[in-house]
């Protein structure tokens, strides 16, 4: 739609108009003209038939009109923009790190471990929760050198504090202790670098054995003491009870996907679908652009061969992270197998290879004398 201005012969004008059937819209009488709101495409018609008429567009409207405010203001909206952009570069830009402490050494040493969790200057700034996360991830990597440490942003600053941990002298040997079972087990790797070892390979020992002793015999006579030292491998076995649903929750995707946008943890649109995974596709500073992909959840069955491979994975994976890093499955077996209420009851049996040695400071034959 448009406004046209029409000078001359006026009355003929829109006798005319109405003569071809052309729809006049809003029409303004001003003196010796009108002011009429037209369709767009009826401009060529009106203009060919009212030939003896001034016809002049005054303005567009809706879109069109939006369009050409633009490429008219262009610059000034470019300013505009300009300077929206500056300001919140400004407020959000890093330029500095304030590392503040006294000791030059530990402070180079803080900031290579800043950069490696991507705090360096001329960037984007991260948000609170960031910042106290990165600091807890330092603290607990760098437990040796730093007792606290804490990262604040202040203006265009990153201010970071920390404080050092001084170890004030190094644990001392015993003067006597013996390496004793903490378990029940079989005998499979020896490693003693003090003391007198008192097992064989293959040997089955109880808990509380002695494994390597610290006293120090010749003749059946004691000599002296020392405090044992060393690692004792041994093959032990563990009965475990697993719980296995037959049913379970499966994501199935779907074909809906859409990209979304952040600004500082606010999301440009709002949430569309009920379950959706979230992919980083990029990031600049606080602004980062997501693909979206939906799921729905459908309930499955296992079949009872799946749902006891499942508890067999699932028991192996609880044992091993209930021991030392260094502990290592031999062998299992399952020993009763039931289907209860829709689930599959298991009893298991596992062999599992691990240091059994523990250091005790009770000399053998000492009594207890606060009884």
């Amino acid at each position: 739609m448009i406004y046209i201005r029409v000078q001359k012969e006026t009355k003929r004008f829109i006798n005319k108009c109405l003569q071809y059937n052309i729809s006049l819209f809003d029409i303004t009488y001003h003196d010796d003209e009108l002011i009429v709101l037209i369709d767009e495409h009826d401009l060529e018609e009106i203009k060919r038939i009212n030939y003896y008429s001034n016809v002049e567009i005054i303005r567009y409207t809706g879109f069109k009109r939006f369009i050409l405010n633009v490429k008219h203001y262009a610059f000034d909206i470019f300013l505009l923009c300009f300077l929206c952009l500056s300001l919140y570069i400004i407020s959000n830009f890093i330029i500095t790190i304030d590392i503040r402490h006294e000791n030059k050494h530990l402070k180079e040493e803080i900031n290579d471990i800043l950069k490696s969790k991507g705090i360096t200057p001329f960037q984007f700034k991260k948000d609170f929760k960031e910042l106290n996360n990165i600091s807890d991830e330092i603290l607990r990597e760098n437990r040796d050198i730093l007792d606290w440490i804490a990262i604040d942003r202040v203006g265009m600053h990153y201010v970071v504090s920390f404080e050092e941990r001084i170890l004030t002298s190094k644990e001392e040997d015993l003067p006597y202790c013996d390496v004793v079972a903490s378990k029940d087990g079989v005998i499979s790797k020896i490693n003693a670098t003090s003391g007198v070892i008192m097992v064989e390979k293959g040997m089955y020992v109880r808990k509380g054995d002695i494994l390597i002793s610290g006293t120090i015999m010749n003749n059946d006579e004691v000599k002296d003491y020392t405090c044992a030292k060393g690692t004792i491998e041994a093959e032990v076995w563990y009965k475990i009870g697993m719980s296995i649903p037959l049913a379970y929750e499966k994501k199935v995707y779907t074909d809906n996907k859409r990209y979304n946008f952040s600004l500082n943890g606010n999301y440009l649109f709002k949430k569309k679908y009920e379950h959706y995974d979230k992919d980083k596709l990029f990031a600049l500073g606080p602004f980062v652009i997501y693909q979206e992909k939906e799921y729905t959840i459908e309930v499955k069955k296992h079949s009872l061969n799946e749902a006891k491979e499942e508890g067999i994975k699932l028991a192996e994976k609880r044992l091993l992270e209930s021991l030392d890093k260094k502990s290592r499955l031999i062998d299992q077996k399952v020993l009763k197998e039931e289907v209860n209420d829709s689930k599959i009851e298991l009893e298991l049996f596992m062999s599992v290879q691990e240091d059994i040695g523990l250091q005790s400071t009770e000399k053998a034959g000492e009594e207890d004398d606060t009884e």
